[in-house]
């Protein structure tokens, strides 16, 4: 009785409406620490991801300096660097360290970088992490696996690995004369789509990328990766003339398996399909999508004497695209005239490439300053964050969100919501750090994800500052990398009840993997009802049906990757965490 009461209890919460009611709140702050924190070394933040389970991954960078080895603690774990290394680590969904996994490569002379462009992650745990390493580098390793490097004249080399939920990697890959500048998880089959730049003479397995025409240019690639470390196809795109670059910078994947991608061309044009983007006067950016069967869809450029200056863009589940802009004052998007001092917008594309939604973020004296990333909710909604520019005279720079407004009087961080009805819910800053040395406080947000429950996973740097989210207050040297987690930044899968829906109860909930959860009615059903079980895309995972006159229903999760469900019977829904 005691588990109906309480799942019937949560049942009644999770109804509740799906529009936006709670304000969000920091419930935890974690960071790198620096043991000499006076030296001059940095660690510097890339990437994250989130799992089912509410874990967080980051991809990291350690850097020395003026011959100083840089060292970083990571919880109980101690790792450090002569060069530029790469890190990939774990936190819990409560913010402590779990492990974290060295990236080294070497040449003749020694250590030499590896960057990190972008870390993904399973619904299980499982990490991917795809970056850079020098050119001239002989060998690299990722945790206790090596692979040797064959000698190269072409300029880059990118790499990408597998790590188990342990943080041991199961596989390390390269590709010379290639840049790995994003990576996403086709959620239809798993695969990994990449996309960045390429100089003449790079393959991809067995695909050759055609040469750029001329000496030095880059081309485009979106190359598609199995989870089993095997190229299975690449795509290269190159410019209509000599003395041009080319490359994807942002990459997403739908739930249909279409890919999107964000194209920057510089001196020169290229051609997608149907479409020319011409950079031939002044450097273009545009976003196009390929089919599921990898060929050029459509392109959207900026109309007119505007720009698109694409700082970041993710699928919702239902195939529109949202996308966030640096600038773009009074542009059209659509039926939306942008306002004269818009310094921002994120927008929305439909699945065929037209915009159907936009809000500016409008400022009179303000700017984006850096780090404005993108990530969208169960809901559809799009949650932006990031550093706007302050004015050290009066007045303070003002940023409007809508009817909501920010002032800051130096560079500050923020995080906000434009629903998927047009509507900015709200706009908040966040806490102000406190120096602790000669230079000004200042910490910045680097990227940015939602997990399953809504909350929004920050990873950023600190810079001589003290800051405090929730109970822990974080203390940076020169350059440290902290996670902070916000709450009710995003929403769940909505359980909207219907008019006189009979409330559903569930238990055990949450429900270990693998094991079998109970479904009970309030009172015996009239007649068979349908029983139906949807992924956070809204997918069907899972279908049984409840007799006419039977009031329980047995629901096996075998096969199940852990996270939030959304249950349907008849009228009446509710939510099912599997563990």
């Amino acid at each position: 009785m005691r588990n109906f009461l309480l799942s019937l209890g949560l049942t009644c919460t999770l109804g509740m409406t799906a529009a936006y009611a709670q304000t969000p709140a920091w419930q935890w702050g974690a960071q790198s620490v620096n043991p000499t924190p006076t030296n001059q070394t940095e660690a510097r933040a890339y990437a994250i991801a989130t799992d089912a389970a509410g874990n967080s991954y980051v991809g990291v960078g350690m850097q020395a300096r003026n011959s100083v080895t840089s060292v970083r603690n990571f919880g109980s774990t101690t790792l450090s660097t002569t060069d530029i290394g790469g890190v990939v680590a774990k936190l819990n969904a409560a913010g402590q360290w779990q492990w974290a996994t060295p990236i080294e490569s070497q040449d003749a002379s020694g250590t030499t970088y590896v960057f990190i462009s972008n870390v993904v992650t399973t619904a299980a745990g499982e990490v991917f992490v795809a970056g850079t390493v020098d050119e001239s580098a002989t060998s690299m390793r990722v945790g206790t696996v090596t692979l040797n490097l064959a000698s190269t004249s072409l300029e880059e080399r990118m790499f990408v690995a597998r790590l188990n939920s342990s943080g041991q990697c199961t596989w390390l890959i390269a590709v010379n004369g290639a840049s790995a500048h994003d990576m996403a998880l086709n959620p239809v089959n798993g695969e990994l789509l990449l996309t960045g730049g390429y100089y003449g003479g790079a393959s991809f397995g067995s695909t050759a990328l055609p040469a750029p025409l001329g000496t030095g240019d880059t081309g485009m690639y979106v190359a598609r990766l199995s989870q089993a470390g095997q190229w299975t196809s690449a795509l290269g795109v190159r410019a209509s003339a000599a003395g041009a670059e080319v490359s994807g910078d942002d990459v997403s994947v739908g739930a249909q398996g279409q890919v999107a991608v964000a194209v920057y061309v510089e001196d020169g044009s290229v051609t997608l399909g149907g479409a020319t983007i011409n950079a031939s006067s002044v450097d273009k950016m545009a976003v196009a999508q390929l089919t599921p069967a990898g060929q050029w869809q459509w392109v959207v450029q900026a109309p007119g004497a505007s720009t698109l200056d694409v700082n970041a863009l993710q699928y919702d589940a239902s195939g529109n695209l949202w996308v966030l802009n640096d600038g773009n004052a009074g542009g059209q998007l659509g039926t939306v005239t942008l306002p004269a001092n818009t310094v921002g917008f994120v927008g929305r594309l439909s699945s065929a490439g037209a915009w159907n939604l936009a809000g500016s973020i409008a400022s009179q004296t303000g700017r984006f300053y850096s780090g404005n990333k993108l990530a969208v909710d169960a809901q559809g909604n799009a949650v932006v964050a990031g550093e706007l520019d302050g004015a050290t005279t009066s007045p303070a720079s003002t940023y409007s969100f809508g009817a909501q407004t920010l002032s800051f009087t130096t560079p500050g961080l923020y995080v906000a919501r434009f629903n998927a009805a047009g509507q900015w819910q709200y706009a908040i800053k966040s806490p102000t750090g406190t120096a602790n040395g000669a230079t000004p406080s200042r910490y910045s947000f680097n990227a940015i994800a939602l997990d399953a429950a809504g909350s929004l996973l920050t990873l950023g740097n600190l810079f001589s500052t003290n800051v405090t989210f929730g109970p822990n207050t974080l203390v940076g040297s020169t350059r440290d990398i902290f996670v902070a987690k916000l709450t009710n930044a995003g929403t769940t899968l909505g359980v909207r009840q219907a008019a006189g829906a009979q409330p559903l109860a569930l238990y055990p909930n949450p429900v270990a993997g693998g094991a079998t959860a109970t479904l009970r009615l309030a009172a015996p059903a009239a007649s068979t009802q349908a029983v139906t079980l949807r992924n956070t895309l809204g997918q069907l995972v899972r279908q049984t049906s409840l007799a006419a006159g039977r009031q329980e229903v047995s629901l096996p999760t075998a096969g199940l990757t852990p996270g939030v469900y959304l249950l349907e019977a008849g009228l009446s829904r509710a939510q099912i965490v599997v563990q």
